[in-house]
């Protein structure tokens, strides 16, 4: 991802950030990367992590259909009964 593509995606999620996301861990060595964040998309990974809570983390005994999976939800957003701070 070209560094002004980043940027874009960056400024896109912060003018308009959803208040919950999915994630999956992928294998990208075949691409000549490590990971999401760690060499690639560093700038939307840092703004992911200062936006945003896990509030779900699963490991599945197989790494198929889903393997390792997460759901992060935005700060300051109440889950459905919640009380609003």
């Amino acid at each position: 991802m070209s560094s002004a593509a980043e940027n874009r995606m960056v400024e896109a999620f912060r003018d308009h950030p959803p208040d919950y996301s999915f994630g999956r861990p992928r294998n990208v060595q075949e691409y000549g990367f490590v990971g999401f964040a760690k060499d690639y998309a560093l700038k939307l990974g840092g703004w992911i992590v200062d936006n945003y809570t896990e509030i779900l983390h699963t490991e599945a005994a197989a790494p198929r259909p889903f393997g390792r999976s997460y759901i992060l939800r935005r700060n300051g957003v109440n889950r459905p009964g919640d009380d609003p701070e």
